[in-house]
């Protein structure tokens, strides 16, 4: 929860407005008036626009640091260059630009919240014009591996353990099938995260309804699903990335920075950001999600991508997919790699992989022909796709050979994975116990080798799961960020009041502390120190001419002249907080 400018000065210790009014505004002043010249907005653009580069930066850090940032979260940030980054500060605190909460040195450092519109306009857009810049090509998320991957399995029988990881050998089979130029291991967990595989006693099966909708949508879909899945681990930043750039333009710099800074602030622990924040970038740009100009210093959605994000809604690609699909006498399809990615996917229920290339290899097999059949396909529905799909007419013996491997197939039925019912054809299930005529027990868990066996003698096992099935697809919204998703935020309590940066100087433990106090005796320089009052409580304000330093029982004591009672005092030197910074 941010809190206001009026707010912020009225945390300030009434006996400090004097001092502090003094400072930023070259004379006394009341809180009020104090508030209001750091509410005009015309000076303080005319103040920001004399600051150096580095200090709009810090600005602009403080900014995206929700206006409040812990001191552990500002150490961590700029862990190389501390002495720097508190030069700046005070810098900046000398204008009213910002506070340091409490006494300490280590509590919250505060930008003054007037600045925020400020701050955002000249640090992170700069008024740039789209028109004015040259994006690169589009570039659209790849699906061809996931849907050569999802037909190979089609075609084969790969068993896995438990949490869907492949045996070795199948693995590998599957490796040699798609190709080496195929990220195997990341496609097939992708797929698995997707829904698009799941087990069944063992063995991978291809969720139709999940599959469609990957080859449906996947071009756009598919890449906002890895840029969320990217950012899993890190909290918040796919929220933080899509409100920062929305349907504008970043620079390049201010994205990475500010991404750098939700990290630090939300994630400490992670290190090497230096690495995995060109790295996220360049992903999100090879996937699709965002595009760089071509000078690499312009970063902004895709359009397309922008409107999924909003709305849920997907247009259709804008690049044109290919039409070079080659059927061959030997029943061999060449299938290129550009090619409507729904088209293909219904190529491996019809057809066998063969090899997987920039133009893959498919064949149809008898076997192929049987798990068309068994996905719904018709002989007339086959014909008709392979006739609209082929870039040459298709000759005649293709034809011929797939209704005679259709018409050779004689369908049966499983109830429930327990009886077979057998219309014709009785005696290809002789081995099985019959229980009426056409019915036969199917042994417990044994459906999958019956099925395999019964279509072996050219019998079709009639399964309405995998139909059905088709009916439900990916919840693709669910992998979009939350719109509303907000960072944390704190309102913090300052019981100690808050301080222009720089103003009051905390003081350091042991014998350095000592020795402040014994230059200001032999300079003869009266300090204003923050003292409890009696000893303990409430802070104060004194402003003392330091007299004499002596030990008592193993602490330090000050004697000074009080300017404000005109009298002597005796403090506590382990117990003053911090003095009031003397410019001269």
């Amino acid at each position: 929860m941010k809190i206001s400018t009026r707010e912020l000065i009225a945390s300030l210790p009434e006996y400090m407005v004097d001092l502090i009014s003094s400072q930023i505004l070259g004379e006394k002043a009341s809180a009020k008036k104090l508030s209001e010249s750091l509410c005009d907005l015309k000076i303080l653009k005319q103040a920001i626009n004399t600051l150096k580069p580095e200090d709009r930066d810090l600005l602009h850090d403080l900014y995206e640091l929700g206006g409040q940032a812990e001191w552990s979260v500002c150490a961590g940030i700029y862990s190389n260059e501390l002495d720097d980054f508190k030069m700046r500060l005070i810098r900046l605190g000398k204008l009213g630009f910002v506070f340091q909460g409490g006494l300490t040195g280590r509590d919250v450092v505060i930008m003054l919240p007037t600045l925020f519109a400020i701050v955002k306009d000249i640090a992170v857009f700069q008024n740039i014009s789209e028109q004015s810049i040259e994006w690169k090509e589009e570039i659209q998320s790849d699906i061809h591996p996931h849907v050569l991957m999802i037909n190979a399995i089609k075609a084969g029988r790969f068993k896995c353990r438990s949490g869907m990881e492949l045996y070795k050998k199948d693995s590998d089979t599957l490796q040699s099938m798609i190709g080496l130029a195929v990220d195997v291991p990341r496609i097939y967990a992708e797929l698995v995260a997707l829904g698009c595989l799941e087990e069944k006693d063992g063995v991978v099966m291809v969720s139709s309804g999940h599959a469609m909708s990957l080859a449906l949508d996947g071009h756009i879909h598919y890449g906002i699903w890895r840029f969320t899945e990217s950012c899993k681990d890190l909290f918040g930043l796919h929220t933080k990335v899509f409100h920062l750039i929305k349907d504008g333009v970043i620079l390049r710099k201010w994205l990475t920075r500010s991404m750098f800074l939700h990290i630090k602030q939300y994630s400490p622990e992670i290190s090497d950001l230096d690495t995995i924040l060109p790295s996220l970038l360049s992903l999100w740009i090879a996937i699709g999600v965002l595009e760089e100009d071509i000078t690499k210093q312009w970063i902004r959605f895709r359009k397309d991508v922008y409107k999924t994000f909003t709305t849920g809604n997907v247009d259709s690609p804008s690049k044109e997919y290919e039409e070079e699909v080659i059927i061959q006498p030997t029943m061999e399809i060449l299938v290129p790699m550009n090619f409507d990615p729904v088209d293909h996917l219904r190529f491996g229920e019809i057809a066998d992989i063969e090899k997987a290339d920039k133009v893959s290899i498919y064949r149809v097999t008898r076997e192929s022909v049987i798990r068309g059949l068994r996905y719904g396909w018709t002989l007339e529905s086959m014909e008709e796709f392979l006739e609209r799909v082929s870039k040459h007419k298709i000759a005649d013996n293709v034809h011929k050979t797939i209704k005679g491997w259709s018409n050779g197939i004689k369908k049966v039925k499983i109830v429930k994975g327990t009886f077979l019912i057998v219309n014709e054809n009785r005696d290809k299930a002789q081995d099985l116990e019959e229980i009426l005529p056409g019915v036969y027990r199917i042994p417990d868990k044994l459906d999958d080798d019956i099925i395999e066996s019964l279509h072996k003698r050219g019998l079709m096992v009639d399964n309405p799961e995998v139909h059905s099935e088709k009916e439900r697809g990916i919840e693709w919204k669910k992998t979009l960020p939350a719109r509303t998703e907000s960072k944390i935020e704190k309102k913090y309590a300052y019981p100690d009041g808050v301080y222009p940066y720089g103003m009051v100087i905390p003081l350091p433990y042991g014998e350095e502390r000592v020795e402040m106090f014994e230059k200001a005796i032999l300079e003869g320089r009266n300090l204003i120190i923050f003292y409890p009052k009696k000893g303990y409580g409430e802070i104060q304000m004194k402003e003392i001419s330091p007299i004499y330093i002596y030990r008592q029982s193993g602490n330090f004591f000050l004697e000074a002249f009080c300017e404000d009672t005109g009298e002597g005092d005796v403090f506590d030197i382990s117990k003053i907080k911090a003095i009031f910074k003397d410019e001269e």
